[in-house]
């Protein structure tokens, strides 16, 4: 994987949502200026990388394999309930890289959210039944990543997502309804983040960064959107209660619904 990573100063990862604006504006803006790379240090070639090794939700997450998807667990005060596509590999290998290499802020996973993290409003054993019941009706699709983009208000950065995006909306809304609604800050854009809240005086140089990276892999950028996780925040933690495998398109289009996999993990 041909990737050239920057140490850049520790980043904090609060948010992914909000204004967006795509890779050629802030470029186009520091390169007439004759700026960018005036805005942060020096990229540094790294030739040594760190073999990548399948992270957490959140590296200091502690996920409990054992999780009993019909057992009533206690939500601590800020818990969050969430659900997640993860990129499968190779790609995730390379994303996960960048993304370490980008930023100093916790590495999740490399995924794109489908149910963004909020409160439960009901008990535990009813929000899982409501999401399941919905993911088991619906079918597996392709999602392309493209361009990189990044939210203006918070500095972060993301893959854009072309084919998949429309269905990706419609999952959302199918899901964010009944004992999982939640009023959301921002309205949702399909994204798959690769840099936490970056710097602004950094920012040039990280998108740079971050075009290079994504322009030099042999990674094709798409894959099937084939199984959904669910994630449970308890305290600092985020933990996998279970997975839907979505049914075959085959499945669909014959008129039936096929019997939908649900793992527990």
């Amino acid at each position: 994987m041909a990737f050239v990573p920057a140490i850049f100063s520790r980043l904090s990862l609060l948010t992914e949502q909000g204004e967006s604006c795509k890779l050629p504006s802030i470029l186009a803006l520091s390169q007439r200026n004759g700026t960018l790379l005036k805005h942060g240090p020096k990229p540094v070639l790294q030739r040594n990388l760190l073999p990548f090794s399948r992270p957490t939700y959140y590296r200091n997450s502690k996920v409990n394999p054992s999780a009993n998807q019909n057992q009533m667990i206690e939500i601590h005060s800020g818990g969050y309930f969430a659900l997640v596509a993860y990129v499968p590999e190779p790609l995730a290998s390379f994303l996960y890289e960048m993304r370490r290499h980008l930023s100093d802020a916790p590495c999740p996973q490399p995924h794109v959210t489908i149910l963004p993290p909020r409160p439960l409003r009901v008990p535990l054993e009813s929000a899982c039944q409501s999401a399941r019941a919905t993911l088991q009706l619906q079918s597996q699709f392709e999602v392309q990543l493209s361009q990189i983009c990044y939210f203006a208000n918070t500095n972060t950065l993301y893959l854009d997502i072309s084919d998949g995006a429309s269905e990706l909306h419609a999952l959302h809304n199918l899901l964010n309804h009944g004992d999982l609604y939640h009023q959301e800050e921002h309205s949702f854009r399909p994204h798959l983040t690769i840099a936490g809240l970056v710097n602004p005086l950094h920012l040039p140089a990280v998108l740079q960064q971050a075009e290079a990276g994504w322009s030099a892999t042999s990674c094709s950028p798409r894959f099937l959107l084939s199984e959904v996780v669910c994630l449970l925040q308890e305290g600092d933690n985020w933990r996998r209660l279970w997975s839907v495998k979505l049914n075959s398109p085959s499945s669909s289009n014959n008129g039936r619904t096929a019997a939908t996999s649900v793992t527990e993990l």
